[in-house]
């Protein structure tokens, strides 16, 4: 009060700490190296010799402990998954010796898989279609203070497209029925597929039979090169495409072997048998006369068509 010059000093300092005076600050600092409650005191005296004390209680905490964490069991048991797949995994939970609260993180996972919640560390998700590959997931678990880390493997196979089997281009005609059966697609995991035609000609149908997979329809334009595209998707969403082409020719006439021409005499009995005509495409063929002498009559025959009679006129 009287404006002297006042000292500083210190007594009872927990171990590690020290006292020092800066620019007339009195400051207690240092890094304890014994847990407890320790009681400081400080003592300003002037020039007279007028002393006053002041005290504190400083406790010193134990130095803080990281998180316990177990050993974390393998995603998947420790198998490969299948690209498509959905993963949800949980880690066994941490503890903290003080009781902190706890927070997890998880890095390096595959696509689609994330941290789904942060106090528990579960991660779900559906990893990509194209996400093959090895991934070193790093889990985290802190208190704050404190980190702790484990890593577990995952392995992401590809998830593979169905496979088609080798079908051939076809042929049709024009006006005449058309149908086909093309065979299932098998996936090599063993999925569910579904099928659609993406490409047909106008006049075909697609029809799933349950024992394949029939096109069918009637040509009503000849042309080579129409294209049927079917796609067949598993359940992952992998899809492969099956492509052949249609040939459609146009329907041929009926062709007649060779007959020569052939004598008759006016009252006289004729009779001759012209061999069947042959469809280039084996339609049914059906037959009428056009012209006869009169006299002669047409009949048909298994055999042939027998033209027969008396010509009347020459």
């Amino acid at each position: 009060p009287e404006g002297d010059a006042i000292t500083y000093s210190a007594s009872l300092l927990p171990p590690g700490m020290s006292f020092a005076v800066t620019n007339n600050v009195p400051t207690v600092s240092g890094t304890p190296t014994a847990t407890g409650s320790q009681r400081v005191t400080l003592l300003a005296t002037d020039t007279n010799n007028n002393t006053t004390p002041t005290s504190f209680y400083l406790n010193v905490d134990p130095d803080n402990q990281a998180p316990s964490w177990a050993t974390l069991p393998a995603i998947n048991n420790g198998l490969p998954i299948l690209a498509g797949t959905s993963i949800d995994y949980t880690p066994p939970p941490a503890v903290d010796p003080e009781g902190d609260t706890l927070t997890y993180s998880a890095t390096g996972l595959p696509p689609g898989v994330t941290l789904v919640n942060p106090h528990t560390g579960r991660i779900a998700g559906t990893v990509s279609l194209l996400g093959a590959g090895t991934y070193p997931v790093t889990f985290s678990v802190t208190d704050g203070r404190s980190l702790v880390t484990r890593i577990l493997t995952v392995i992401v196979n590809p998830d593979r497209a169905p496979v088609w089997p080798a079908v051939s281009d076809q042929s049709a005609i024009v006006g005449e029925t058309f149908s086909f059966t093309v065979p299932f697609a098998t996936d090599p995991e063993g999925e569910t597929i579904t099928y659609n035609a993406t490409t047909l000609p106008a006049w075909l149908t697609f029809t799933n039979t349950g024992s394949g997979l029939k096109v069918s329809g009637t040509p009503t334009v000849s042309g080579n090169g129409q294209a049927v595209i079917l796609q067949a998707t598993d359940s992952k969403g992998n899809t492969t495409p099956l492509t052949f082409n249609l040939n459609v020719a146009a329907n041929r006439a009926p062709v007649w072997p060779s007959v020569a021409d052939q004598h008759a005499l006016v009252g006289r009995d004729f009779n001759l048998t012209v061999p069947l005509a042959i469809d280039p495409e084996g339609d049914t063929i059906t037959y009428s006369v056009i012209s006869l002498p009169q006299g002669l009559s047409f009949a048909v025959t298994g055999t042939g068509l027998i033209v027969s009679g008396k010509p009347t006129v020459a």
